[in-house]
């Protein structure tokens, strides 16, 4: 388990890691500013009997601002690139108390079946986020599910999935297909 927490951490680099089967998340940036997650191997080998009911399996990534540890507006500048994330409960989430993600690269990155879809993004102020060059394969649940996408960039990613209509979630409407 590792990654920037409780506000105020700015320029935090997690490089070639190896983090698996942790409670709730498996790589945390909470208010992190200018943090790089780099060539980490990310999942979950079996789903674990946690303690607490809420998440029976870690989410991959976890970008956030939780209002218990810090003010809105903190959460800028991640770069996320040449990871590899299977089996977690969302790949790469981005969740807030008020606040919103700014000026992420998410790039180079294979996401494979993860629970509760690869990229997901909580309603919030969003801008200047870029997906770029991302495979994801997805056997069940959303590949994507944007609470608010704001400006958001998607170019030149690989998606594909077994499943049907539906596989994108963006601004509350569900889609039967996104062209990227």
């Amino acid at each position: 388990y590792g990654g920037a927490d409780n506000g105020g951490t700015d320029g935090l680099i997690i490089r070639n890691n190896i983090s698996y089967d942790n409670w709730s998340v498996n790589i945390w940036n909470d208010h992190g500013s200018n943090i790089t997650a780099d060539g980490n191997m990310v999942y979950v080998s079996v789903n674990q009997p946690y303690p607490d009911e809420r998440r029976s399996t870690p989410n991959g990534f976890l970008c956030a601002e939780e209002a218990a540890f810090g003010r809105p507006g903190d959460l800028r500048n991640g770069i996320y690139i040449n990871n590899i994330v299977i089996g977690c409960s969302r790949g790469c989430a981005f969740s807030y108390d008020g606040g919103g993600l700014h000026d992420f690269l998410v790039a180079n990155n294979t996401f494979i079946n993860n629970t509760d879809g690869s990229i997901g993004i909580d309603a919030g102020d969003q801008s200047g986020n870029v997906f770029r060059n991302n495979i994801i394969y997805q056997s069940e649940n959303f590949i994507m599910n944007f609470g608010s996408p704001g400006d958001a960039v998607f170019d030149h990613n690989c998606w594909y999935s077994t499943g049907g209509d539906g596989w994108f979630d963006w601004d509350g409407q569900g889609t039967g297909g996104f062209e990227n």
